[in-house]
């Protein structure tokens, strides 16, 4: 499953809305993968320019031991796998130089804790909480 964080229908919608409608997809899609496979893999588009206020709907799959509810039941996420994928300039020069792998994923989450925090005036600790979800990060040529 692909999920565009930053899409302009999501935009379009008030805030409690554009939420539920994300965890609401993210449920369906976890429900509907069998337990008895490895989990489910969900792609978590463009979020860097995702709205800060639809942040808080991705935390829970993003939680250890993080579950939605959905049709009355509690939906785990801990069987998925999340890939985020975000444009992050700010990392260009992290990834050109020699560098391990943790200098570059810290890199990564300060450059994304930037760009959450130049969109809004608001107190950032949900970006805080979002960035020390993610473990790993990786360059990629888009």
């Amino acid at each position: 499953m692909t999920l565009d964080c930053a899409a302009a229908n999501l935009r379009e919608l008030d805030a409690d809305e554009a939420r539920g409608r994300l965890q609401r997809a993210l449920a369906r899609h976890l429900a509907g993968c069998s337990r008895d496979e490895d989990g489910a893999v969900v792609v978590l588009h463009d979020v860097a320019n995702m709205s800060p206020e639809h942040v808080p709907a991705l935390l829970p799959a993003l939680s250890e031991d993080g579950a939605y509810a959905y049709d009355g039941e509690s939906i785990s996420t801990t069987r998925g796998v999340f890939v985020l994928t975000a444009h992050l300039p700010a990392t260009r020069a992290a990834a050109a130089a020699p560098t391990d792998e943790k200098t570059f994923t810290n890199a990564a989450k300060m450059a994304l804790l930037d760009a959450m925090r130049a969109k809004t005036s608001d107190d950032d600790a949900t970006a805080l909480a979002f960035r020390r979800r993610i473990d790993v990060a990786v360059p990629a040529n888009a």
